[in-house]
């Protein structure tokens, strides 16, 4: 028997919510199956916050986060990993609720650009939080990110590897972020979850 689906959809540009010269913001949706929707669902967003996500692509990749939040129910999980130079799980699987949501905004909002982007490490980690999950939970990770590591490994099908021993539970889906993102990276590691 195959898990339940929890499905990510981005909306077409043209229902895009904001526009810079280098990056538009989409609306996203997240449906889950008969059987993910009456159980718990976990979503597990890991936040590139290296340098070259400075300025419009960082305030972007907020405001998609901010958008992933808000289309989670109340009951769902969500856990927050941020990146640099190293990944570091920030909030740590919380249940939505009220008081969480208002935390997980101020934690968003306080994310700030640092240096080196280990992306192998931020989805590695984004993986192992969502695979912690019981059985029963339906996860995914998503990673936002303009998909350029400069630290660790660099080379994707060594990083789905790790990825794919965990693809039967979790699917990875990356978020390109900026004009320059690198796409053919994140659809590998997209393919390999």
């Amino acid at each position: 028997m195959s898990p339940p689906e929890i499905t990510l959809r981005i909306i077409p540009e043209f229902d895009c919510l904001a526009r810079s010269r280098t990056s538009a913001l989409f609306v996203c949706e997240i449906a889950a199956s008969a059987a993910a929707s009456s159980g718990t669902r976990r979503l597990v967003v890991a936040v590139d916050r290296s340098s070259s996500m400075t300025g419009g692509p960082l305030v972007v990749a907020k405001r998609t986060v901010r958008a992933l939040v808000d289309a989670l129910r109340n009951d769902d999980e969500i856990a927050l990993v941020t990146f640099d130079g190293h990944a570091e799980v920030l909030i740590p699987p919380t249940r939505l609720d009220p008081l969480n949501r208002a935390r997980l905004g101020g934690a968003i909002d306080a994310i700030s650009a640092g240096r080196g982007t280990a992306l192998a490490d931020a989805i590695h980690t984004a993986v192992r939080v969502a695979a912690d999950a019981p059985e029963s939970t339906v996860t995914r990770a998503v990673v936002v990110t303009d998909g350029e590591p400069s630290g660790g490994e660099h080379d994707p099908h060594r990083i789905g590897r790790g990825v794919a021993s965990h693809a039967q539970r979790i699917a990875v889906s990356p978020i390109a972020i900026g004009e320059v993102a690198n796409r053919a990276f994140l659809r590998t590691e997209a393919q390999a979850g």
